[in-house]
């Protein structure tokens, strides 16, 4: 990611902006997949092949769907997780507050920012234990 001609913490800025779109909208994809797979006319005619496998199970199984449930909904929690820190970054940066460590209040190095401008430590805090 290279900064040129601009304030970085005003780049940092449209990054934040940019990931938060890129979230949300993937967000919304997973919510609608996972509403299509719970959809029990959806499901029913999925369950009438074996999907290609040739083993005889049904794609549609109920163990099937549980397991794609889980997995589609702990997608849907990391990306509300990656949601609310990126939006914590962007209000911080509206209060004025934005590249400081929350754990000892020192600045976060820009170039950590750089690689994930919605951290909310520095490296140091971040590596202590229980954290």
């Amino acid at each position: 990611m290279i900064f040129t001609g601009q304030d970085p913490i005003e780049a940092l800025r449209d990054v934040l902006e940019e990931q938060y779109e890129q979230h949300s909208v993937r967000l919304a994809d997973l919510v609608a997949r996972a509403a299509r797979t719970a959809d029990p006319h959806h499901s029913r005619s999925r369950s009438r092949d074996d999907g290609g496998r040739g083993d005889g199970k049904r794609s549609g199984s109920v163990a099937g769907q549980a397991a794609l449930s889980a997995a589609a909904e702990a997608e849907v929690a990391a990306s509300r997780r990656e949601l609310a820190e990126i939006a914590r970054a962007l209000r911080h940066m509206a209060e004025g507050v934005y590249g400081r460590c929350e754990s000892c209040l020192e600045k976060i190095p820009l170039d950590r920012l750089r690689v994930r401008p919605h951290t909310r430590f520095c490296a140091p805090c971040e590596a202590r234990p229980g954290l």
